[in-house]
């Protein structure tokens, strides 16, 4: 930790953010391929069209889970409460963005930021987007570990009971 000091604030929030961001990708992922998992985070996939909301729907458990596990990458690079807040703040307002019925892949940005199209097809239920676009602020986790559904000029349907079926 000693050597992290040495970079500037700026740069051990940008590591910060970026390593967070992992861990929301990897923390995602484990939630739709552990069953155990998967029975909290369903409740999240249970809605039938997506919303600005959607991003409200999960078990309380899963919150828990996940706060806890994103806190550990600021901490240890000593990110300050305040700028966490501020950062937990802009999660709070960009997660339900792109949660919400808004069709847009925001052009070019799609290739560094999740988009409300791109997670749109993470929410489908159809076979084909199974286990894609887990991003939550940057959409480049998907496109490393080949993860990310590039046709985001779809609108696929949804069905409440198949969610509820699992993958």
């Amino acid at each position: 930790i000693a050597h992290f000091g040495a970079l500037s604030i700026g740069m051990r929030f940008v590591i910060a953010i970026v390593l967070v961001d992992l861990c929301m990708w990897i923390q995602h992922r484990v939630n739709h391929a552990v069953p155990w998992f998967w029975q909290f985070h369903k409740v999240h996939h249970s809605q039938r069209e997506l919303s600005f909301f959607t991003d409200f729907r999960y078990h309380a458990f899963e919150y828990v889970v996940r706060e806890t596990f994103l806190a550990i990458p600021l901490i240890v690079f000593g990110i300050r409460v305040p700028v966490i807040v501020y950062f937990s703040a802009f999660r709070r307002w960009y997660t339900p963005f792109y949660h919400a019925n808004i069709k847009t892949d925001l052009g070019p940005l799609r290739y560094l930021l999740a988009t409300p199209q791109s997670h749109r097809i993470h929410h489908s239920i159809e076979p084909r987007h199974q286990n894609k676009n887990f991003g939550s602020l940057f959409s480049i986790w998907d496109f490393a570990f080949g993860t990310q559904y590039t046709k985001n000029d779809i609108v696929p349907p949804g069905d409440k009971e198949e969610i509820l079926a699992g993958y």
